[in-house]
């Protein structure tokens, strides 16, 4: 906390400050309580201008992978752009935008329920983190910065305001802050909640937590919330917010970041120059995104190379965590390994500790928990070493776990997954096919997103033979049996797009529909969904596209809802693999604009998308716009090239012939 009352704590915030942005809620939340005394007031001012000055320090400052220690925000962060979800393009351009650089009133409180969702080191935590210091600064409202993996079935946000409202640090005597108290001030109004991470709950508690927060949604409505996550499909509970992504890092932005972390150390311009030479353009992916950004820069440091795929990324940054030095003093500074694991070893270990934390969805966990990790790992490597010595080489050492408070933490999720990913590519090689089986038919298969893009790059074999090959006879099977007898005024053109977007896709249409209650909203879609396909909802939609909206009561919605493989095509699309079809490649004709003169009969019950030609949207005046629509968000299969994969597919027998050919000549030359 600070320690002088106009000490600065970041941004420009001081103590004083806060203290006066407090004061008005503090009277507000005792207003009419008549035993409510002047110095009660002031005790509960004091009381919330600690917790809010302890909480703007904290989060004035982020951890890095970058310099393995915490840097201030203020000096790391390069503005980000959010984007309604459904006006970002495929390629991630919009054609505008809300730059946060500041409390953007476009933004908050303009949209008082938010929703920020995007992929792995896009920056939603930081985004939100700048966004809770600059709610103090701007003095619009006290903010609540709540990390949701901290929630369990029995610690709900009510419990977490409590506990820090009223530190350990509070003498017994002092008052202390009771639950009446703090919900008063929720029931007044005007604060802004945090959520962060909704994706980092860990699975046993996601129901229990999602509860609670509608319960604080329903009983506190008068303030503003922001949760951000990774697509999950938990999120459908929160059907009222409004969804954004964020805009990729134009190249500018990436080049700034890059100097940001330089500091003027002269690294930074040799690597930008590197990056516009022309043997680097396959990189440029990667700079949209700003961990891999850092990423970059870290490889850079370290060995003046720049990888060209995220698991080289990930390998080359652990080495330099590992057989880490500072390039600014002379001689080789190697941090002491309390393990006395050389790097192949503790590597290994890595490894099975990211394939638990991935599989059980838990990124954190107290002391017993973590060194629970460590033990099976050493099991599983036959390492003989003290569980707390390798512990304490995570946090100093070789930092790709943070200490925070009783906890320990990877430093960011996406390392958990690069282990995992080696840890299914190597020691649990032999069961490979039996764990991407099960991550197919796992409902939670978008939770592995990152894991299986690593996979492709790691052992692409392995990719092609557990996860296309069993997307490649579905289709075949699809492209087969669907949109027979279509009306020959419809060309074959159009017929094929509408048989390559609409793969392992349920589309919906509703009419009418209620977004109040977040039970009937699942109801209404997994009733449909069985309608077609006989099972529950499993997967969470990939659009939900509103026509002639006019209050959140009453829509007509057309939902996609993807199967099991739409996350292998959309990893094969991001990596632009030729089993999907580039967008740039469609027509004029089925890139036209859906929204024009799209007229889909809506019944009052849900209605399934399917392939009857006697349909009305399945008729000539329709049928190419409603598949454009489709296509927008869909992953297109290349057709000829999904189905020549799967007829031709042998590359098991290519490996088993390569490999005895080499093992007969060698029997040759010994006999």
């Amino acid at each position: 906390m600070a320690t002088g009352i106009e000490e600065g704590i970041a941004y420009g915030l001081t103590r004083g400050a806060i203290a006066v942005l407090v004061k008005p809620v503090a009277v507000a939340t005792w207003a009419g309580v008549r035993t409510a005394k002047a110095a009660v007031i002031d005790i509960f001012s004091d009381r919330l201008t600690d917790y809010l000055t302890q909480q703007a320090e904290r989060h004035s400052c982020m951890s890095t992978i970058v310099f393995g220690h915490q840097k201030s925000l203020h000096e790391l962060y390069v503005p980000l752009t959010v984007v309604p979800t459904q006006e970002m393009r495929v390629d991630g351009t919009a054609k505008s935008g809300i730059l946060i650089d500041r409390f953007n009133n476009e933004f908050l409180p303009k949209q008082n329920r938010v929703l920020i969702t995007d992929t792995a080191g896009m920056g939603k935590s930081t985004l939100s983190k700048f966004l809770f210091l600059q709610c103090l600064k701007s003095a619009y409202a006290i903010p609540f910065f709540i990390e949701l993996r901290h929630l369990t079935a029995t610690t709900n946000v009510m419990a977490i305001l409590h506990r820090q409202l009223n530190p350990i640090s509070v003498a017994e005597e002092e008052p202390k802050f009771s639950k009446p108290q703090i919900q008063r001030m929720l029931k007044n109004g005007n604060l802004v909640f945090f959520f962060d991470g909704y994706d980092e709950i860990p699975p046993e508690y996601r129901e229990a937590v999602t509860k609670g927060i509608k319960e604080l949604l329903e009983n506190y409505p008068k303030n503003s919330y922001v949760i951000t996550s990774r697509p999950e499909s938990g999120l459908l509970a929160f059907p009222s917010f409004k969804q954004y992504a964020i805009r990729p890092l134009n190249k500018d932005e990436s080049f700034n970041l890059i100097r940001r972390y330089d500091q003027g150390g002269g690294r930074a311009e040799q690597l930008i120059s590197k990056l516009n030479g022309p043997d680097f353009q396959t990189v440029h992916e990667f700079l949209k995104n700003p961990l891999l950004t850092s990423l970059l820069y870290r490889c850079f440091e370290y060995k003046q190379s720049v990888p060209l795929k995220k698991h080289v990324f990930y390998r080359q940054v652990f080495d330099a965590l590992f057989d880490w030095h500072d390039a600014t003093k002379d001689g080789y500074n190697t941090r002491e390994k309390k393990s006395g694991l050389d790097i192949d070893g503790f590597h290994r270990m890595l490894r099975v500790v990211g394939f638990v934390s991935v599989m059980t969805g838990k990124v954190e966990g107290d002391t017993d928990a973590v060194l629970g990790w460590i033990r099976k790992a050493k099991e599983v490597c036959k390492i003989n070493i003290p569980e707390s010595n390798f512990l304490e080489d995570l946090v100093r050492s070789v930092p790709v776990f943070v200490k925070d408070g009783d906890y320990y933490r990877w430093s960011h999720k996406s390392l958990a997954e690069y282990f995992a990913a080696q840890y299914i590519c190597t020691e649990g090689k032999g069961q490979q096919q039996k764990i991407l089986d099960t991550f197919l038919l796992s409902r939670q298969v978008g939770r592995f997103t990152n894991v299986l893009d690593q996979i492709y790059d790691i052992d692409n074999n392995a990719f092609r033979e557990h996860l296309i090959l069993p997307a490649a006879k579905a289709f075949a099977d699809h492209w087969a049996n669907s949109y027979k007898a279509m009306d020959p005024a419809i060309t074959v053109e159009e017929v094929r797009l509408r048989k390559s977007c609409t793969f392992d896709m349920t589309t919906i249409f509703f009419k009418d529909f209620s977004f109040n209650g977040h039970k009937d909203f699942r109801a209404g879609l997994s009733n449909a969904i069985k309608q077609v396909r006989g099972s529950d909802l499993q997967f969470e939609p990939i659009a939900i596209v509103m026509l002639n909206e006019r209050s959140r009561k009453n829509v007509r919605v057309i939902i996609d809802v993807p199967g099991p493989f739409n996350t292998v095509l959309s990893i094969l699309e991001m990596k632009k693999d030729p089993l999907i079809m580039h967008k740039s490649k469609l027509s004029a004709t089925s890139r036209s604009s859906w929204s024009k003169g799209l007229s889909v009969a809506v019944p009052d019950k849900p209605r399934v998308l399917t392939d009857d030609p006697h349909a009305d949207y399945n008729q000539k005046n329709v049928f190419s716009k409603l598949t454009s629509l489709i296509a927008e968000s869909a992953p297109i299969i290349d057709a000829d090239n999904m189905l020549s994969f799967e007829r031709s597919f042998n590359d098991s027998q290519i490996l088993s012939t390569f490999t005895d050919d080499l093992l007969i000549s060698l029997k040759g030359s010994a006999s």
